[in-house]
């Protein structure tokens, strides 16, 4: 709107993003049971298509409203997505190996995001919307690994004392 500070867009944006975000966690936690392997994969294989599809909506909005809603279902897919995670990671792992690979999951992260970053910077000068696109198939491998993971017999690790 004309003569809005964009502050008030911005502020707008976090506010709605962050009370959506909460609606759809609390949802998540009420309504799924991390304990079984099979209901994390699944709800990490959902957020993760969510979150695609609402990347690539985000860069196809045709008007600011869509986009706007797009950018609200990506932030509430990455809200559930980043527990829902841990909690599998938390299944998947040895207690005595747990801290150092949840260590190595961020380290990871941050690679990823140095090494594919300039690479998507050379493509957003041409085009923003392709860009976020082209970043939205780097979580597409991802999905497969929940395909894998969720057709897997899965034992949780006991503790030896």
């Amino acid at each position: 709107l004309p003569g809005v500070n964009p502050l008030y867009w911005f502020a707008f944006l976090t506010v709605g993003s962050i009370v959506i975000g909460l609606g759809v966690t609390e949802w998540a936690r009420r309504s799924l049971d991390l304990q079984q392997h099979r209901v994390a994969v699944r709800a990490l294989f959902l957020a993760s298509t969510i979150l695609a599809a609402a990347i690539v909506a985000f860069a196809l909005a045709p008007t600011f409203p869509a986009g706007v809603a797009a950018y609200w279902v990506v932030r509430s897919a990455d809200r559930v997505w980043q527990p829902v995670q841990r909690a599998w990671l938390n299944q998947s792992l040895e207690p005595a190996t747990r801290a150092t690979l949840f260590s190595l999951d961020g380290q990871a992260n941050a690679l990823g995001q140095i090494v594919s970053g300039p690479g998507l910077g050379l493509v957003a000068r041409s085009s923003i919307p392709a860009a976020l696109v082209v970043s939205e198939l780097l979580l597409l491998p991802a999905l497969a690994v929940y395909i894998r993971e969720s057709r897997r017999v899965f034992k949780v690790p006991v503790a030896v004392d």
